[in-house]
This record gives C-alpha cells, sequence and structure tokens, in this order.
C-alpha cells in the first residue's frame, strides 16, 4: 500500500497520527512517537479521548479533507508504516 503524492502523504499522516494521539493515554502516545522521525511524532496531540472506530474514520476524513473511505485506507497506510 502507498498514497502516491507527498502532499497528500502528509496530510494522510497528519490526520491519522492526531487522531490516533488523541486516541491513546499519554504515555502510550510517547511510546508510539519516540521511534518516529521528529517531523512525523509531532503530529500525535492531545491524549486521552475515548471513541471508536467509526469516529476515528470521521476526524481523520475531516482532517484530511476526503472521503471516509479514503480516510479509512490513508489510515492504513500510514498505521501500517508506523508499525514496521
Amino acid at each position: 500500500m502507498e498514497l502516491a503524492e507527498g502532499g497528500r502523504a502528509v496530510r494522510a499522516a497528519r490526520a491519522t497520527l492526531s487522531t490516533l494521539g488523541e486516541r491513546t493515554t499519554e504515555g502510550a502516545a510517547d511510546d508510539l512517537a519516540s521511534p518516529l522521525p521528529m517531523e512525523v511524532d509531532r503530529f500525535l496531540g492531545e491524549a486521552g479521548q475515548r471513541f471508536g472506530f467509526d469516529e476515528i474514520a470521521d476526524r481523520v476524513a475531516e482532517r484530511e479533507e476526503v472521503e471516509r473511505s479514503d480516510a479509512v485506507y490513508h489510515a492504513k497506510v500510514v498505521l501500517a508504516l508506523v508499525g514496521r
């Protein structure tokens, strides 16, 4: 999986990681950010909110300004890269 355009990839990473940062605890967000490049780890935002998959998809779509189905795909790509 990949995102073709550099700008689109940055928007997808920012939207996904910002939302993920909101969903995790503060310690978990710090752990997630530690191996990431500084340019990327700063996308992780405030931690500790509780919401499910639908809200994650909606927030990513809104931040990225794309359709929900595209946001879900982009989030999968970003998270696969972070997992590596």
